[in-house]
């Protein structure tokens, strides 16, 4: 008995060919609420992923106006900031209360957060809402979740060269972990 699932006839009969559709106001309306309903996301995201969307629509339909089609998506972030589904202050501040609870440097939460499209400012009020002002607060809470150094049970009165890379790895500076591992606060 011959097989006759792989021939070729019956490759190319079970291909089905995926219709880009042509992007319009509505669909981009759904795209973008449904993306903020799944991630919860900054303008920066939202403008990325409505453009990678029309990016693939204008590959396969090319008669569509890019001019109405930027109107629409700046209609539609308009759109979403005033219903307050995207609010990047908000945004900065979850982020930031996560990345400091992960024991991240100051620097490398401001990092992270600029990375993600949060202006300077939005940055800055996180930040202070907060209370991560420094360097030194957030290796004292890493030092103290981690158990490095004077937060260690076998603490000798050394710092472990261990303990530093732990901390160096996380963004801080050689003084600041030092200090953070040594000094009671």
């Amino acid at each position: 008995m011959v097989n006759n699932f792989n021939t070729k006839s019956n490759i190319d009969k079970t291909k089905k060919t995926i219709k880009v559709k042509k992007i319009t106001l509505k669909r981009l309306e759904n795209i973008s609420f449904h993306y903020l309903n799944r991630f919860g996301g900054t303008e920066k995201s939202l403008r990325d992923i409505l453009n990678k969307r029309i990016k693939k629509s204008m590959q396969h339909n090319t008669e569509q106006n890019i001019d109405q089609i930027n109107e629409w998506v700046n209609e539609v972030v308009k759109k979403c900031k005033e219903y307050n589904y995207i609010n990047d202050l908000n945004f900065a501040m979850t982020k930031a209360k996560s990345f400091y609870n992960k024991g991240n440097s100051f620097k490398m939460i401001v990092a992270k957060l600029a990375q993600k499209g949060i202006c300077e400012e939005d940055i800055k009020i996180a930040l202070d809402e907060l209370g991560i002002n420094s360097d030194l607060s957030s290796a004292i809470y890493y030092a103290k979740k981690r158990k490095l150094g004077i937060y260690s049970l076998k603490f000798d009165g050394n710092v472990d060269k261990k303990d530093l890379a732990k901390m160096a790895r996380r963004g801080f500076s050689y003084d600041i972990s030092k200090q953070a591992l040594t000094e009671q606060n």
